[in-house]
């Protein structure tokens, strides 16, 4: 099978990456740093994004609602750019491109923060500009009350967010160029991993995925995002996109499904349209994301991102398809295995602590503020 390197695409990545996590550090860095640095075993290495920050221009705030990232929402920007950004467009003119196609572009917009909403919704928050509309709909999705003016805003006028945003790319790019050329070590280091006759790399990667197909390959490589792991089925190709301390400990088997856990399963029905298309792939053999757009209701790039979660959490594969051209997914059964395991562990627990009358009684803290404490995990 042939495989390609798109070394360009990688610069693209972290400099989108960069962006989201200067508006969004907090988060950002518990989601991409420490989240994966837990999973690899390995220290969590932040040591370019802080150099980058000492060299690069500030990011506009007026950016936030394009990066927007919570506990419920990922990151419109980068998740667009992932899912969107490939090889026949993988250029700094693709990705102006792409992000100038302002009908696109906002429609994506709005299936990702609004993705719960009908179809019919999603086209008239597309069409309007009536402000109490546009606003009802935003408290609806659960944005942030101290971001929804700033949601409101962008929609309003959406080409102008999207003429600020190329600016800044522009603007960080070259930095972010600058530091691939000066750890060119790190990307041949990367490269000479995938290409070894020693060890494979390639079927580690399959195995950690637990893809099924076998298609031509384009790897793509961050080093800002030193932890990143994901991997796109676009058309007839298989697009990783990785980083290096993920790939020095692709090897060791035990990070395979060590953040899989009950509470995981959570993130994968979080809301009704996300609990019936999952309860689906129980129904059917295999099904594509055009199956799960159509049935459940949702938008195209909505069922895609979904998918997308459910890939990284490994609840589903992709399976070989006989005609080779639309990918078809089927649940996981070692994922489903590892959550009844994780689901049998905890009711034991509880029902011991429960017998042993070990389990405490929640006291809210004594304040002199009336405020409302959520028990703490």
């Amino acid at each position: 099978m042939k495989v390609t390197f798109n070394y360009e695409v990688g610069k693209l990545y972290d400099t989108v990456f960069y962006i989201v996590t200067r508006l969004f550090e907090d988060i950002m860095i518990e989601r991409a740093f420490l989240k994966y640095s837990d999973v690899t075993n390995l220290p969590h290495d932040t040591r370019f994004y802080k150099e980058l920050k000492d060299k690069c221009p500030e990011i506009p705030n007026d950016l936030t609602p394009l990066c927007y990232c919570d506990s419920k929402h990922r990151a419109f920007l980068l998740s667009y750019i992932i899912r969107e950004l490939n090889t026949e467009n993988g250029t700094m003119g693709g990705l102006k491109s792409l992000l100038s196609n302002s009908e696109k572009s906002k429609q994506a917009f709005i299936d990702t923060y609004f993705s719960d909403f009908s179809k019919n919704d999603r086209e008239k928050l597309y069409e309007t500009d009536d402000c109490k509309t546009i606003l009802s709909m935003i408290k609806n999705a659960d944005i942030e009350t101290s971001y929804q003016a700033d949601f409101l805003c962008l929609l309003l006028g959406f080409e102008n967010y999207i003429a600020l945003l190329i600016e800044t790319i522009e603007a960080i790019y070259p930095h972010i160029s600058d530091l691939h050329s000066k750890n060119d070590d790190i990307i041949d280091n990367i490269t000479n991993q995938l290409i070894s006759s020693e060890v494979s790399a390639k079927e580690m990667l399959y195995s950690y995925f637990a893809i099924m197909i076998e298609k031509p390959t384009i790897y793509m490589f961050s080093i800002v995002n030193p932890y990143v792991a994901r991997y796109e089925p676009v058309s007839n190709n298989l697009s990783f996109m990785l980083g290096e301390k993920f790939l020095i400990s692709l090897s060791d088997d035990s990070i395979k499904y060590k953040h899989t856990e009950l509470w995981s399963l959570g993130r994968v029905v979080s809301s009704k349209a996300r609990k019936k298309a999952f309860q689906m792939f129980f129904k059917y053999e295999s099904l594509n994301t055009g199956d799960i757009a159509y049935a459940v209701g949702l938008s195209r790039f909505a069922a895609y991102a979904y998918m997308d979660e459910l890939l990284t959490e490994k609840a589903i594969v992709c399976v070989n398809n006989p005609d080779n051209t639309i990918l078809r997914y089927a649940l996981n059964t070692e994922y489903l295995m590892k959550m009844s395991e994780s689901y049998a562990n905890q009711a034991k627990e509880y029902i011991d602590s429960r017998m042993k009358g070990s389990l405490m009684s929640y006291e809210r803290p004594k304040s002199s503020k009336k405020e409302h404490h959520e028990p703490q995990d």
